[in-house]
């Protein structure tokens, strides 16, 4: 088997193969087929690889990813593994790559084992990833010149850690990133706006387009995919009443998965808010709400419901439990919604390992915004760090589920899931939050 001899050469094939981000593990001797290839010491790599929802294995210990994985031959074509998976092990936590040989060593009539390339200190494994999902793999093996010119020392701090490697020389994508929010901010208002797929504009009037006018700006189309949205980077923009006051206490959206069991699941969201719901508040006729904050271990006065975790060890930060999840409970003890920690984390792994955050204020009047020259750069992400700040109290559920036209035959139902965190908290969800202030054209 033939291998890449260069970086350069390595990264035109990982380009040629649609790999937008490229990241390299140090192999250790146990790194192997026999052993799996150890990823992590935490679910952060959940954040860089893309893999199917996590399911519970009969033991309820452990979770197991599919991933679409590939191996990069020179002057070859790719070669599927089919039944390549990540093992996540909650009660270390760590995850493991499995099964990437398994169903692959037929098809070309030999049998690829990276570690048939040694068991020495020295041999690199690549990981690209295309923006349909797949993981594009290559092994370069100890004293080789690719493996010269990437391999790192095994330390206990990058041992356990995936590299982003830059796939074109000379591109900061950090540099390139606030370069145009500085463009953005100095052009001062902007015209609210989505981008179509087609490249089009279209207007835009209702509460999320702060966020898709920052994405049109930076070419970053309309869509429901999670994928990053520029240069690998998750872009977030909120509202704020006024740009030159830090981040305050406003809530920030994280994500919005809907219940997967408990009564919401079972007998359905209308069956729900006649339940646990209450009249309108304000008066609105005919209607019925579900909402308030909903945080951990307090009862809400509205609905008398209570937030909790169940398989979570607040003393290790570990899940104990696979099956588990997040619930609320009401008085009865009765399971009123619940959120697997699989379906969590795969929801949370599409938040990628790199997030901007940008503030915005809409003109009283008219739809269009401004943007400010105060950044957050967020980086590293875990969803133990989420499990621990809801725990905490930081991250609250805040539903805004409501029923219109609640005593016809056909009435209205919105729905609407949300897990939030105060903006000024936003740190406590990364391992690295950096404050820019953007400079002046």
């Amino acid at each position: 088997m033939e291998h890449f001899e260069t970086l350069e050469e390595l990264k035109a094939a990982m380009l040629k193969a649609g790999v937008i981000r490229l990241y390299q593990k140090s192999l250790a001797p146990n790194d192997n087929f026999k052993n799996q290839i150890y990823l992590g010491g935490s679910f952060s790599v959940l954040n860089q690889l893309p893999a199917k929802r996590p399911e519970v294995q009969p033991n309820g210990n452990t979770l197991w990813a599919q991933v679409d994985f590939w191996w990069l031959e020179k002057d070859k074509e790719n070669l599927h593994a089919p039944q390549t998976k990540l093992i996540l092990y909650p009660q270390y936590p760590e995850v493991r790559l499995s099964g990437f040989l398994a169903g692959c060593n037929s098809q070309r009539g030999y049998y690829f084992d990276p570690s048939k390339l040694g068991r020495t200190i020295g041999r690199v494994m690549f990981f690209g990833v295309t923006a349909k999902g797949q993981i594009i793999g290559h092994v370069t093996a100890a004293g080789s010149q690719l493996s010269g010119q990437t391999f790192e020392r095994l330390n206990p701090e990058l041992a356990s850690l995936l590299r982003q490697i830059p796939l074109r020389d000379n591109v900061d994508d950090r540099q390139q990133l606030l370069s145009e929010l500085s463009r953005i901010h100095q052009q001062g208002w902007i015209e609210s706006k989505s981008l179509r797929a087609d490249g089009t504009f279209q207007p835009c009037a209702s509460s999320n387009c702060v966020g898709l006018t920052l994405e049109a700006e930076l070419g970053v189309a309309k869509n429901g995919r999670p994928e990053p949205d520029f240069l690998g980077w998750e872009i977030k923009a909120s509202l704020v009443n006024r740009l030159d006051r830090p981040p305050t206490a406003k809530p920030q959206t994280l994500f919005t998965p809907e219940p997967s069991f408990g009564f919401y699941k079972s007998e359905g969201v209308e069956a729900f808010v006649r339940k646990y719901g209450y009249i309108d508040r304000m008066g609105r006729e005919d209607r019925l709400n579900f909402g308030g904050k909903f945080i951990y271990g307090v009862t809400a006065s509205l609905t008398n419901l209570t937030l909790s975790m169940d398989g979570y060890n607040s003393k290790t930060g570990k899940i104990e439990n696979s099956d588990g999840g997040i619930v609320l409970y009401d008085q009865t003890g009765e399971v009123a919604a619940g959120w697997k920690f699989s379906g969590l984390l795969e929801r949370w792994s599409r938040k990628h390992d790199k997030a901007a955050y940008v503030s915005g204020v809409k003109d009283p009047d008219l739809w269009r915004f401004q943007y400010g020259s105060d950044v957050r750069l967020a980086i590293g992400t875990d969803f133990s760090l989420f499990l621990k700040a809801v725990y905490d109290g930081l991250v609250f559920y805040d539903p805004g589920i409501k029923i219109e036209d609640a005593s016809t035959a056909r009435p209205k139902i919105k729905r609407r899931s949300q897990f939030r965190i105060a903006s000024n908290r936003l740190s406590d969800l990364y391992h690295q939050v950096e404050n820019v202030k953007l400079e002046a054209g």
